[in-house]
């Protein structure tokens, strides 16, 4: 198994910075949405889920940074002041980077979007590795071997409409012009969280790569 590279410091201090304001702008969209629809309502539920989940993927980075880099730790890292959360959203802004041409694309250039019928092969493929294995009532542990034969997350993409290698497939789009910001980004994550497919992309590895990253969704 290869061997994956932690964050440095400087990416920690980046990612921190960012979770803490879109943690912030989560749980004012839970409060909005908590105030217009009842608190077990789907609507209300998913985003509560988010916060939760934004809070344990900072509690878990804490405690790799603490690790990784101990002469660099500092707990104001995933959970800054004020000031220094609010300055992520503002800007700044993001950009939307063609997986064929490289280069960003503009407003009504192309999208980036995830093909569904990859999505509905990797649901039917999930249903059935449970079938064979979570339906096993004397299986006490799934092996490694077991663990491969999952579908593999399926990737989003991202291009102009004229460098889209696959222009009739049956794909969720998101219009590269809705995700200049990261409120924006926020928004479409909550939406996205609805979906019950949303398990199966790799829409979790799409933001952890916005800071830093190359391809598909970057900070400018």
């Amino acid at each position: 198994m290869t061997r994956k590279t932690p964050l440095t410091a400087q990416e920690h201090a980046d990612l921190g910075a960012a979770l803490a304001a879109i943690r912030d702008e989560l749980l004012r969209r839970s409060v909005q949405v908590a105030n217009a629809y009842p608190k077990t309502a789907p609507q209300a539920t998913h985003l509560d889920k988010a916060v939760k989940a934004v809070d344990s993927a900072r509690c878990d980075l804490d405690n790799a940074l603490a690790r990784d880099h101990p002469d660099a730790f500092d707990t104001h890292t995933y959970y800054p002041d004020q000031e220094d959360r609010a300055r992520v959203l503002a800007g700044p802004g993001l950009d939307v980077i063609c997986g064929a041409c490289r280069k960003p694309i503009g407003d009504g250039e192309g999208n980036l979007w995830v093909d569904l019928s990859a999505v509905n092969a990797a649901e039917q493929a999930q249903a059935e590795w449970e079938r064979r294995y979570k339906a096993d009532e004397t299986l006490v542990t799934v092996t490694a071997a077991q663990l491969s034969e999952l579908p593999d997350e399926v990737p989003w993409r991202s291009h102009h409409i004229d460098c889209d290698p696959q222009p009739g497939a049956n794909a969720y789009a998101i219009p590269a012009t809705e995700l200049r910001t990261w409120a924006e980004l926020l928004d479409w994550t909550a939406h996205l969280m609805e979906k019950p497919w949303l398990g199966l992309t790799d829409w979790d590895g799409l933001l952890r790569a916005v800071v830093g990253g190359k391809t598909r969704v970057v900070a400018r």
